[in-house]
């Protein structure tokens, strides 16, 4: 039983006008009943929408890993090194580290190594060969993983060995320069006189060597493979 709000009569819950004084009596059960339909629908909108934006990032995801794994291949980048290692345009230091943290690689220190591998563009040929056949050593050279390209692709750099050459002459007060700048002077050692360069990358050098003997000035060039 409820009460009518308008007369106070007493009437069954189901009837919907007072018997007494036609006043229309509320549904509270009905009223709660719709609620909850109405709060039902909106969270299956809002799950249908968040199903949506979760389904499309899936396949947005799915198209990027296809494109970087791609475009980051392992053969499409050994492609990219090996190409650069003969462009003398090409920036292949970004490309390139070595053995001894103490060699600095950028655009100038590996123009010598860019040099040589132009003069002996097979030995670029069988490096390349190399590596794609799954080698990971060519020559004094390394295939290494070195982090990734945008977090997921791993990226690959060339890992040279350094060298430490020694140049040695008869003569004392001489001078040492390596592609036109000066390393500095020979010490002697034992009966002749010596300097140890680098550590530096193998490539194709420019050596001069200045020396003053008897009151003369001698000197003398080379071109050195290291």
């Amino acid at each position: 039983m409820k009460i009518c709000p308008n007369c106070g009569k007493q009437v069954d819950l189901n009837i919907e006008f007072c018997p007494n004084c036609g006043q229309k009596l509320s549904q509270p059960e009905k009223q709660t009943n719709k609620r909850f339909i109405s709060k039902k629908n909106y969270l299956n909108k809002q799950k249908k929408i968040l199903f949506s934006i979760i389904g499309f990032l899936i396949i947005v995801f799915i198209g990027f890993y296809a494109w970087g794994s791609n475009h980051f291949s392992e053969d499409k980048q050994i492609d990219q090194i090996i190409s650069s290692l003969t462009d003398s345009k090409a920036n292949v230091a970004q490309y390139l580290t070595t053995d001894n943290v103490k060699v600095t690689v950028n655009s100038d220190t590996v123009k010598p190594l860019q040099a040589y591998y132009r003069d002996h563009k097979q030995v670029v040929k069988s490096m390349k060969r190399d590596f794609k056949n799954g080698a990971e050593k060519s020559e004094n050279t390394q295939l290494v993983k070195v982090g990734h390209y945008l977090l997921f692709f791993p990226k690959y750099m060339l890992k040279f060995h350094t060298y430490m050459p020694t140049v040695n002459t008869n003569h004392p007060n001489t001078t040492l320069s390596l592609n036109h700048k000066k390393v500095g002077n020979l010490s002697k050692n034992s009966n002749s006189y010596s300097k140890k360069i680098g550590p530096i990358l193998p490539g194709k050098y420019q050596l001069l060597v200045n020396s003053k003997v008897s009151g003369r000035n001698l000197s003398a060039a080379s071109t050195v493979n290291v």
